[in-house]
């Protein structure tokens, strides 16, 4: 089974798309809040959902913390944020892709399906 890491603070948007997941090969971890990269490499998910405005910084910042790391830097990484520059962050920060809030859940899913490991 492929493990799909989710950063997000707003619990509306985690429960939908882990209800999107919910009967699928991806099993869903949730993190409202920035994991060490030792963290992320234990839990070793086969991609990365990363809102840009968490609870405790910026999901820009920990993209870039994941991508500089060796451990870390080939998990694929969705920046998604309702900012009208998500692609420059995403861009800046080395994400693999980004999508911008409010989503389409196809799309979504896609680009989830597309770039998981």
């Amino acid at each position: 089974m492929k493990t799909l890491l989710i950063f997000e603070n707003d619990t509306d948007t985690v429960d939908i798309i882990t209800s999107l997941y919910e009967y699928s090969t991806f099993n869903v971890v949730k993190s409202a809040r920035k994991l060490s990269i030792d963290e992320i490499a234990h839990i070793n998910p086969n991609i990365i959902i990363l809102d840009h405005l968490l609870d405790d910084g910026f999901g820009g910042d920990l993209c870039l913390e994941i991508k500089m790391n060796s451990s870390t830097k080939h998990i694929p990484i969705i920046l998604y944020s309702a900012s009208n520059h998500v692609e420059q962050l995403a861009t800046t920060n080395f994400a693999n892709a980004f999508i911008s809030k409010p989503f389409d859940l196809y799309y979504f899913i896609d680009m989830v399906n597309l770039l998981a490991l």
